[in-house]
């Protein structure tokens, strides 16, 4: 007799990584300005019940997205946060299936709110997301050979909406949802020296939805792409790319 027992678990862990308890999941996603500057902020949002609306919970991260505002029985005012409830954050729209210029997100610099990124959109998480991939090669120079290589989805943990990957030696490639204002800064894709490290070694220049987009090696904010630590400074290094 066949054996179907594999496949089946194989499709349950699926299922369990494209929906919550409470409903279905989604994914923020951008390739443009809000990679740049609200990076941590993407990634996956489960559904969780809030009375007779909805919220949304970042998977493995503290950003929640709520609605402020009712007309009519009907959302106007989404915002996200990493304070439930607050009447700003870091991305608002009216609409959650509102794309590009319908989400505002802030920027300090100009003190308001902006809506020029048209790629930010969120949409059902499905098993073929590209932030759902088993495996991730991580090439560079030979001087980071122990922090290269194939990182593989570590199952059930996951890192500021995003999965964690885990090469042979024990490298790690997350976000991490950031603390400390150096850690904040650091809400890149970062390879860290094991689960429970909070100091990178690799880091992108932005924070796509998934490392590999190509958003990850260029952040025309900060002139940044791919870097590594050497000790003393941060070295860019154009040779660095995850695929």
């Amino acid at each position: 007799m066949r054996n179907y027992l594999p496949t089946a678990i194989l499709v349950l862990e699926l299922i369990s990584e494209i929906r919550s308890q409470n409903g279905p999941s989604f994914v923020l996603s951008s390739t443009g300005d809000v990679a740049e500057r609200h990076g941590g902020k993407l990634g996956i949002y489960d559904s969780q019940p809030d009375g007779d609306k909805t919220r949304y919970e970042q998977r493995g991260g503290d950003k929640h997205i709520y609605c402020l505002g009712q007309e009519g029985g009907m959302c106007n005012s989404w915002i996200l946060s990493g304070s439930f409830g607050r009447e700003n954050g870091g991305l608002k729209t009216s609409n959650l299936g509102n794309t590009g210029m319908g989400w505002y997100y802030a920027d300090k610099i100009r003190y308001g709110f902006i809506n020029n990124d048209i790629t930010v959109k969120f949409v059902p998480l499905s098993t073929n997301s590209c932030i759902l991939r088993d495996s991730i090669m991580l090439i560079g120079p030979a001087i980071l050979k122990d922090y290269l290589g194939d990182f593989t989805i570590v199952q059930g943990k996951f890192s500021a909406g995003r999965p964690v990957w885990e090469n042979a030696g024990g490298k790690v490639l997350k976000i991490i949802p950031g603390t400390t204002r150096k850690e904040k800064k650091e809400r890149t894709f970062c390879v860290y020296d094991n689960l429970s490290s909070s100091i990178a070694l690799i880091r992108s220049g932005s924070a796509p939805t998934c490392p590999t987009n190509a958003k990850a090696a260029h952040n025309e904010r900060t002139g940044r792409g791919w870097q590594y630590w050497d000790g003393k400074d941060w070295v860019e290094d154009d040779t660095i790319s995850a695929i």
